[in-house]
């Protein structure tokens, strides 16, 4: 029954509908075209752990051991990427990052670093700016090999952090227009819908 009665609102209803219809449409195209094309920025880093010399007197890690230390250590590299310390640092190097603390948490909540590998780690930020994107990539991963650095002095010196390709791969990045024509026509025609329930509601009222 409510099928048959909705069916017969849309027909009631179908210039409104088709109304909405387009205007969400065209809102879509809109949104589409002010969009533009975003920019994602990636590097990669290999983390390795040097085999260390046979002693006579201490137990030294055989290469399965040093890769397995590796493995760990990348779960550790991973989060370091991502802390506020790197990011501020990465600030220091370039202009694009803004160093106050809000647009330091933005920066870490849009940097991925994904494990693409046991020992190999990814790392990418996206922006509306090609030059940007590549700036701040190279950053954070100077910021973080230069901090790794430091605290394995104390720690574990024959932990490494490298890059595997020094300037970052760009990819260029857009939504198809397609999602925003579909997703315009399905909202425009749910809202006419609704606000054709809504006019008969209120009329009967």
């Amino acid at each position: 029954m409510e099928i048959i009665y909705l069916f017969s609102l849309m027909k009631k209803r179908k210039f409104l509908i088709l109304i909405t219809t387009l205007i969400f449409l065209l809102l879509g195209m809109f949104y589409y075209f002010q969009q533009g094309d975003s920019y994602e920025a990636s590097l990669l880093f290999y983390v390795k752990r040097k085999i260390e010399p046979v002693s006579e007197k201490y137990y030294s890690y055989d290469g399965y051991y040093a890769s397995q230390v590796s493995k760990e250590y990348s779960d550790t590299v991973i989060g370091f990427f991502q802390s506020l310390e790197v990011l501020k640092r990465a600030g220091e190097i370039t202009n694009y990052i803004p160093r106050d603390v809000v647009a330091l948490e933005s920066l870490s909540s849009r940097l991925i670093v994904t494990k693409e590998a046991p020992q190999l780690i990814k790392a990418s930020v996206t922006t509306k700016d090609k030059e940007e994107s590549s700036a701040i990539i190279k950053a954070v991963g100077q910021a973080g090999i230069e901090r790794i650095l430091l605290l394995n002095q104390t720690g574990d010196p024959n932990l490494s952090l490298d890059v595997v390709d020094s300037e970052p791969l760009v990819l260029t990045k857009n939504i198809s227009l397609f999602i925003f024509v579909g997703g315009g026509l399905l909202f425009g025609f749910i809202f006419g819908i609704i606000l054709s329930l809504f006019l008969e509601v209120f009329k009967k009222a």
